[in-house]
């Protein structure tokens, strides 16, 4: 039961953070979203700083079993990388409030703490994704590329559709009142994604 409570005050945490922003979330607030006393908050992560850090961990911890999962299996390497790119994709789109404190705290980066949990925490994750590009060209699957830069124009991609939807769904010729997380958007950017990294690492043809 005390983990579900736990998990409970994430879940709110992640709304609160996401649509209020760190300053604007007062532990009172958080208290007060989880129908749960202010005590209660100190008692399972001890300040609103380490809850936000926990939030942080919990989220991308998932991703980064997920690309491991995905890293260790024998398969073809263009399967690989087009699972990676869907589960960023889905996982984005599905989260998209969670994504936004993220960005809004790195861009800022008027904590550094708060910007260092998350860089370890990211970093980790395209590691991932970097592996999953470097076996491909060992393989002799994929050409030489510059493999980190691969993985920020994945996840830039999925960041600029998401984070700036209004402008974006104006881009995409959907109208200003089409919203960004309808699934064939989901579906479009997968497709994109898909079609650019096949042209991007797809070996020349020999003459």
């Amino acid at each position: 039961m005390s983990e579900e409570k736990r998990e409970h005050i994430l879940d709110v945490a992640e709304e609160l953070f996401g649509h209020h922003g760190f300053e604007g979330t007062s532990v009172r607030l958080l208290a007060k979203g989880a129908g749960v006393n202010v005590a209660m908050i100190s008692y399972y992560f001890g300040s609103k700083e380490k809850l936000f850090q926990a939030m942080v961990e919990r989220r991308a911890g998932v991703t980064l079993m997920a690309l491991k999962f995905i890293n260790a299996k024998e398969q073809d390497p263009w399967k690989k990388i087009e699972m990676a790119v869907d589960h960023y994709v889905d996982k984005i789109f599905s989260n998209i409030g969670f994504q936004r404190i993220m960005y809004r705290e790195l861009s800022l980066d008027q904590r550094s703490w708060i910007s260092e949990a998350i860089s370890n925490i990211v970093f980790q994750n395209t590691q991932e994704m970097v592996s999953i590009i470097e076996e491909g060209y060992k393989k002799k699957v994929f050409r030489k590329v510059d493999a980190e830069l691969t993985v920020v124009t994945i996840v830039g991609t999925i960041a600029k559709v998401t984070l700036s939807s209004l402008l974006c769904c104006r881009i995409l010729g959907e109208g200003a009142t089409k919203d960004i997380t309808d699934d064939s958007h989901r579906k479009r950017v997968k497709k994109h994604l898909h079609d650019l990294m096949k042209a991007h690492l797809r070996k020349p043809d020999k003459a």
